[in-house]
């Protein structure tokens, strides 16, 4: 699963791989907890997202 935020502020992607096993729902797999501005974007730790951030934005 792959998220990314693009946007004048701020340039951030979120990863988490899915171990598929056929018959077994993986339970809670798109739960993320966030807290996000224009500014920024923080993920809990302990969730299984990894985040990469790009380059703070240039001041104008």
């Amino acid at each position: 699963m792959h998220i990314c935020v693009l946007n004048p502020d701020m340039m951030a992607s979120v990863h988490r791989g899915l171990q598929y096993v056929p018959g077994q729902r993986e339970r809670d797999f798109f739960t993320i907890a966030t807290t996000a501005t224009r500014e920024s974007l923080e993920i809990a730790d302990g969730q299984g997202w990894s985040v990469h951030r790009g380059p703070p934005a240039a001041d104008s």
